[in-house]
């Protein structure tokens, strides 16, 4: 009976917070005020979005896709003014594994399928896959 009890003040609780977000459209790096039903602002920094390139400081963007296989091969070259690499493994069973130009299955960083993974690294980044052909997308952010 108190699980009870405890899950309908939950849930009641739940329903009355309602939040509303009034957003309008801002460069990146300004401050936007949230607000929820009961008027109080809540600071949010945007850092994506607006006009132009996506994270903070990325002037520019270049998508690509890799097809994986058993053999390493480089996702993205290094590049001394790469802000940040997105890399997601678009396959449906296959894992692939994601690290530095020596990477393998035994110590690269697995992605599995339809996982992303973000990096910050300017180095260059190689993929393995653990069988198959997978492909994976990746989105570099430079400036």
């Amino acid at each position: 009976m108190k699980l009870i009890s405890r899950l309908s003040v939950i849930g009641l609780l739940l329903a009355a917070i309602n939040l509303f977000l009034i957003t309008a459209p801002q460069a990146r790096g300004q401050n936007v005020n949230v607000t929820n039903s009961n008027t109080h602002p809540v600071p949010v920094n945007v850092i994506s979005g607006g006009t132009g390139g996506g994270s903070v400081g990325a002037a520019n963007e270049a998508n690509s896709q890799v097809i994986a296989s058993i053999t390493a091969g480089t996702l993205v070259i290094a590049r001394a003014t790469r802000v940040s690499c997105l890399f997601k493994n678009t396959d449906a069973s296959i894992t692939v594994y994601v690290g530095a130009a020596t990477v393998t299955t035994g110590n690269g960083f697995p992605l599995l399928p339809g996982q992303s993974i973000v990096v910050t690294g300017q180095n260059l980044f190689q993929v393995i896959a653990a069988s198959g052909s997978p492909v994976i997308a990746i989105i570099d952010e430079y400036n």
